[in-house]
């Protein structure tokens, strides 16, 4: 999968500390956030077209608030990658419901990491609660995160 092949609504934000990264999503939903804000993630580390989309994981978190349910949903793929040594290529957001808890369900397809085939430019070590936000706006949904090198 190349990374022409995504729409970009995200952008890197320069300067907001040396051992982090920071991004801006825009998206017409709550679901293209969390499908965005985890793309931006894969493509920070590595070039999406790399990874093959051979393997599959099911996705579920839960939280008390939209910003911490992007929080886990993030911090779960974190997890993944480092416990199963992948990278993730694919996100679907299978139902997204927002009130007094938050529940995500998504689809992740993914592979083993391969030295011979990605190059690991930057290692996302976590995911970070600091200046996080998601929220509705008249044109759209707009999110902001700042991810931990």
């Amino acid at each position: 999968m190349e990374d022409s092949e995504y729409q970009v609504s995200f952008r890197f934000v320069e300067g907001i500390a040396t051992a982090d990264c920071a991004v801006e999503i825009q998206a017409e939903s709550p679901e293209a956030i969390f499908e965005d804000a985890a793309v931006s993630m894969m493509s920070r580390m590595t070039e999406l077209r790399s990874i093959k989309s051979c393997m599959k994981w099911e996705v579920a978190v839960e939280d008390d608030s939209l910003e911490r349910l992007l929080y886990g949903w993030l911090s779960e793929l974190v997890f993944i990658r480092d416990s199963e040594n992948v990278l993730f290529s694919e996100f679907e957001i299978d139902s997204l419901e927002i009130g007094q808890i938050c529940r995500l369900r998504a689809t992740v397809k993914g592979e083993r990491i391969d030295h011979n085939r990605h190059e690991i430019s930057v290692d996302i070590k976590a995911v970070t609660m600091h200046m996080l936000r998601i929220q509705k706006e008249a044109s759209g949904w707009s999110a902001f995160v700042i991810f931990d090198l």
